[in-house]
């Protein structure tokens, strides 16, 4: 990050100087270097580290963790080079992941969520326990990152089993819930938070702690989300003849409004109201309803209206996700089937907008 805050020639003159440094210190250097935004300054780091993997490992295993998280124009190069090392005998070998897992957050309505990557210290005194936090969106991208990797048991969240709810703070208010999640679930989590980050038109920056991390969370194979979860994700094609079973959708919304995971949702809705400041604090339901429908036809007519229905259906399918890993098989899919009403009606006839609004406006002074 430090180094795009100089010119080209000043990248070129450092990477020219590094032949002095130990091939090691080489590679961390043309590691980060090779994450730069300018892709003739990232290309020519790359290029250097293949000639190192040629013979070091550690250029390797650095030109593989790249490969999964460079811009796409040059994970092609990145790849390629890892095959034709391959045919010359190196063939880099991940390594095993047991000291990992992952730790998943709720996702509120705007699609975003806290993820922790963890990996417990080598044995209880040590200090080299790793913590990554992000906070990701799967339409946005990497939104937040920072890390740790100097860490001690006692400062990391004791590990559960998977499907484990993990409390996060002390005192008689935790500060958040988290779910024990498998490390190949936060991984691709990342990884698609990732692809969407790339597809930006013009992509930022990535944040500099992330790119610093990064090798310690593509070390390992590609992540694959397990059959049962991956089904969450897969797009279903719509013909638009399909009508939405209504009775189904509002069941499903009656169920999970009222779900403590959907508490973020809810505020979402309730600060509508006050925004609104347009109801006294009881009001005929008649006149919340009628007011519930002005609201949505307003957002029927913003600009950012499939920006809002695309967020809201993708952190529906993170909140399935979810649903899934604790074991609330029914409530995942009552989060599906709210994916597909999404965009087969109209927001003024969304069963789960009205449903947040008419529980919002019932805590929106609590």
């Amino acid at each position: 990050t430090q180094m795009q805050e100089h010119g080209i020639d000043v990248a070129f003159m450092v990477m020219g100087l590094m032949h002095q440094l130990a091939p090691d210190d080489q590679v961390e250097l043309l590691r980060l270097i090779a994450q730069d935004l300018r892709t003739q300054v990232a290309r020519s780091a790359l290029e250097r580290i293949v000639a190192l993997a040629a013979s070091h490992d550690r250029a390797l295993a650095a030109l593989h963790a790249l490969s999964s998280t460079l811009a796409p124009s040059l994970v092609e190069p990145a790849q390629r080079a890892l095959r034709k090392l391959q045919f010359t005998g190196r063939k880099y070998a991940p390594p095993p992941d047991d000291a990992w897992r992952a730790l998943l957050g709720p996702t509120d309505a705007g699609g975003y969520f806290t993820l922790w990557l963890v990996k417990m210290p080598a044995h209880f005194t040590a200090a080299d326990g790793v913590l990554i936090g992000f906070t990701l969106a799967l339409q946005q991208g990497i939104v937040e990152c920072s890390g740790v990797a100097s860490l001690e048991a006692s400062q990391l969240p004791p590990a559960r089993r998977v499907g484990d709810l993990v409390v996060i703070g002390e005192g008689p208010e935790p500060r958040t819930t988290m779910l024990e999640t498998p490390l190949v679930v936060g991984r691709w989590l990342v990884q698609q938070a990732l692809a969407a980050h790339w597809r930006q038109p013009e992509p930022a920056d990535l944040p500099g702690e992330y790119k610093l991390y990064n090798d310690l969370i593509w070390q390992f194979a590609p992540p694959q989300l397990p059959g049962e979860l991956s089904d969450i994700f897969a797009e279903t094609a719509d013909t638009g003849l399909e009508q939405p079973d209504l009775h189904s959708l509002y069941e499903a919304v009656d169920v999970l409004v009222r779900h403590p995971l959907m508490r973020t949702w809810v505020g979402w809705a309730a600060n509508i109201w006050t925004m609104l400041g347009a109801l006294p604090e009881t009001a005929p339901d008649a006149q919340i309803q009628a007011m519930i429908t002005f609201i949505l036809r307003e957002f029927d007519a913003l600009p950012q209206r499939t920006q809002l229905l695309d967020n809201m259906t993708e952190a529906l399918r993170t909140q399935a996700l979810w649903f899934a890993i604790h074991g609330e098989t029914d409530n995942a899919r009552r989060a599906l089937l709210l994916t597909r009403g999404m965009r087969a009606l109209p927001m003024r006839q969304n069963p789960l907008l009205a449903g947040l609004l008419q529980v919002g406006y019932a805590q929106r002074s609590l």
